[in-house]
């Protein structure tokens, strides 16, 4: 094990169920779902019409009016949500060696809302109407760029694309960027801003050449229900604020939990499949569990990747039972993205910031839509909010096309002492 901890000290989150983590958090605990209608362009004549959109989000509280034009709105997200995990950190910038500092932001599709219109006016009125931003709006680096540069940070920063796995993959990394001593503090986690036509065509059609993949054209995200026919959209940011304990206990920091453990793989696969049956999520979450130095029993809740699709679903459920085999079946499962769709590069960010406030608040969020149990799965499927519940350790599940599985365990303060 390594000496060192690493803690977090800060939330910020934008999401279809709210604006900050209060609003969140207590949309999240009521079980509320906020998968609609698309409003953001025309669906009449579509396959698939329903996503989880950020409604309510007023840009100008976080960026001139100036800088916004210049930005696509995943960019405006990650900025959002690192602005409120630092207010909530209570970290003081400009008192702190910027130099040791860093970013580590996971997204997927870049740019596309600011892109989708640019390249419509190229082809139709030629370049003299050409945005001179889009080479930096699209820029999937974009947002790591733009919260160093607002903040005046210089410390170690990198950007991730791993699919839906992408904000998972930005916080573990980020861990052991301060575990090696290359950094005291580090803004991490995932970002999206997919309900565009562009974008948002492209994960309509994806299903036709591979059924695993396709879209729920009913909206309706049932991840391990017998009746489950696929995934939904949603867009947003989450970041965490992780630090090295000693220098967070030194300024006497709110700690919500530690970054225990981490691993990541890549199963070589068509890059439309998951990986290869279940082989590398149970890979990753053996890993995980021994680099958090935890038995299998100290594991109190999994947040499944749960993608609803049938395949999907299928082999997480045998990594899940190979991987924790004395506990699969009695172990809580739950799937809270099925109240904002699936963030898709943010989406394991949101479900560590979901991870951190459940152990805070020892509540276990629910699985929307989980009616129908399927008898080739047989795990423990939380499908109501359970309160008064100790949770101390929780493994977060997140996959991405072409065979990328990741997998993160996050533990209480209480469990470290």
């Amino acid at each position: 094990m390594n000496a060192k901890q690493v803690v977090i000290t800060g939330l910020g989150v934008i999401a279809p169920n709210g604006i900050g983590k209060n609003q969140v958090w207590e949309n999240s605990v009521a079980g509320k779902n906020y998968i609609q209608q698309i409003t953001k362009f025309a669906v009449q004549d579509w396959p698939a019409q329903m996503a989880g959109e950020v409604r309510g989000f007023a840009e100008t509280d976080f960026i001139s009016s100036r800088q916004a034009h210049k930005l696509d709105v995943f960019t405006k997200y990650a900025i959002a949500a690192s602005d409120l995990a630092i207010k909530d950190s209570d970290i003081k910038l400009n008192q702190m060696n910027a130099d040791r500092i860093g970013v580590y932001i996971g997204n997927c599709f870049g740019g596309w809302t600011f892109n989708d219109p640019q390249l419509r006016l190229l082809h139709t009125n030629g370049i003299d109407d050409f945005s001179p931003f889009v080479g930096t709006a699209w820029f999937p680096a974009a947002p790591q760029g733009e919260i160093t540069i607002k903040n005046k940070l210089r410390g170690h920063s990198k950007t991730f694309d791993s699919g839906r796995a992408s904000g998972l993959t930005a916080i573990g990394y980020g861990a052991r960027a301060v575990l090696q001593g290359r950094a005291d503090i580090i803004l991490a986690g995932g970002t999206e801003g997919l309900i565009n036509p562009f974008t948002f065509a492209a994960l309509c059609t994806e299903g036709i050449e591979e059924p695993r993949h396709r879209i729920a054209e009913s909206g309706v995200y049932q991840p391990f229900d017998r009746r489950r026919n696929g995934w939904v959209p949603g867009e947003g940011a989450a970041i965490l604020v992780l630090e090295e304990y000693e220098h967070a206990k030194r300024r006497e920091a709110k700690i919500y939990g530690e970054i225990k453990g981490f691993s990541d793989s890549t199963v070589a696969c068509h890059p439309r499949f998951l990986s290869g049956q279940e082989l590398g999520l149970d890979y990753t979450m053996t890993e995980a569990l021994a680099d958090a130095d935890l038995s299998q029993q100290q594991i109190d809740l999994i947040i499944a990747d749960g993608l609803g699709t049938e395949l999907g679903d299928l082999w997480e459920y045998r990594a899940v039972k190979k991987s924790l085999d004395k506990v699969y079946s009695t172990v809580p499962v739950t799937v809270p993205k099925t109240m904002t769709g699936n963030l898709y590069g943010a989406a394991g960010a949101l479900d560590a910031f979901w991870a951190a406030m459940s152990i805070e608040n020892n509540t276990v969020l629910p699985t929307l839509n989980y009616e129908v149990a399927d008898p080739l799965i047989e795990l423990n499927i939380v499908h109501e909010t359970q309160r008064e519940r100790t949770i101390n350790n929780v493994m977060i599940n997140g996959r991405g096309n072409g065979g990328i599985c990741a997998s993160l365990v996050i533990g209480s303060v209480a469990a470290m002492q």
